[in-house]
């Protein structure tokens, strides 16, 4: 529980990585929000 506290959420970010989704669903996601990040930040 300590660990949690100390080094982040790891669960938080885990979720993305999910057994649901599977390894396709993951990347589709990721590749997703970094689309959705780099607009955001105006480099698209």
């Amino acid at each position: 529980m300590w660990r949690k506290v100390c080094c982040g959420h790891p669960d938080e970010v885990f979720f993305l990585f999910s057994g649901r989704l599977g390894c396709l669903g993951s990347l589709l996601l990721s590749a997703l929000l970094t689309l959705i990040l780099l607009l955001a930040l105006g480099v698209l």
